[in-house]
């Protein structure tokens, strides 16, 4: 892994896992962390850029490089599976992880198969999925949204028409099961059955990310220029959430139904779903997680370029 002469790791962690009971990072380069004992950061083998990761629900992470190779991590070691393209996107279902590649195809890699199986086909990459149900939404490198039952049901693509927001750039959960919620570029809709049942132009600028709160019927989500709201499941007059006097950078799901939001500053905080936040902590905070295995407690992830990469817990008494 890239260090200096002080043997500090430089690259920014921008992805995190709770992986079986404890905690996996990786960086914009491709490198990765484990939090090993003492709350020590230690260097796995390193898998190169990624264009998405994921983690399915018996703990495994998956992550595609733009090379026609999957890793997936296994007892500290990453264990390739060959594709025929590069994967640009991938999503975990109850029938098994689908992978989207740059030829447009999209493959289901099912059970203890090795071997993905390609029964869709895109006109363009997909850059993004998002599994609703058995099924899929994927968004397309023009803006497209398609959605498909598929690999629950027939493997077919169907459009969905998102005028009313503008061209599409993100997916992400949506509020209820069922449902997503698709960002454009003059706001943001609830994608349920196949169509836009309701959307918010309200905004100041692009969504760029969305956290749900856990069992509250309500989202954080928080634009590129760092404004940040909260939103019901009828998008109706968002709500805006002010952290401090700084913007906001990126924000999780947290732990007992809140969210953690980390801001431009280098600090975290919780938010709840009404708006009420407080600071857990600061110091260069550029990712957190809730406490693996625990329904209470953040694992901040700290970076600056002086210090390298660092975690810090903090508990969540939030009633």
């Amino acid at each position: 892994m890239p260090v200096d002469d002080t043997g500090l790791v430089r690259s920014i962690p921008v992805a995190a896992f709770a992986h079986r009971g404890s905690l996996v990072i990786g960086t914009d380069s491709g490198e990765w962390l484990s939090l090993g004992s003492g709350d020590h950061l230690v260097a796995l083998p390193e898998t190169g850029p990624i264009s998405d990761a994921v983690e399915a629900p018996d703990g495994t992470v998956t992550v595609a490089c733009w090379e026609p190779v999957l890793k997936q991590l296994h007892n500290g070691a990453w264990i390739d599976l060959a594709l025929s393209a590069p994967a640009t996107a991938l999503a975990v279902t109850p029938r098994g992880l689908v992978i989207a590649d740059t030829g447009g195809g999209l493959s289901l890699l099912a059970g203890a198969s090795r071997v993905p199986v390609q029964e869709l086909s895109c006109p363009e990459p997909i850059m993004s999925l998002q599994a609703v149900d058995g099924g899929l939404v994927a968004l397309g490198a023009s803006g497209a949204v398609e959605v498909t039952d598929w690999p629950g049901g027939e493997p077919t693509l169907m459009p969905v028409h998102t005028g009313s927001i503008g061209r599409a750039h993100a997916i992400f959960p949506g509020l209820r099961p069922g449902t997503a919620l698709v960002a454009g570029a003059r706001g943001i809709a609830v994608l349920e059955r196949q169509r836009l049942a309701g959307a918010t132009t309200d905004l100041s600028d692009r969504i760029s990310g969305v956290a749900v709160f856990a069992n509250r019927g309500r989202a954080f989500i928080y634009a590129d220029n760092g404004d940040a709201w909260i939103i019901e499941e009828g998008l109706g007059r968002p709500s805006r959430v002010q952290l401090g006097n700084a913007e906001v950078a990126g924000a999780a799901p947290g732990a007992d139904g809140t969210v953690l939001a980390w801001t431009t500053d280098g600090a975290l905080h919780v938010v709840g779903h009404d708006g009420a936040s407080w600071r857990v902590t600061d110091g260069g905070v550029v990712l957190a997680v809730p406490e693996p295995e625990t329904a209470r407690g953040s694992i901040a992830i700290h970076w600056t370029a002086a210090g390298g990469a660092r975690v810090t817990r903090g508990h969540v008494a939030w009633n």
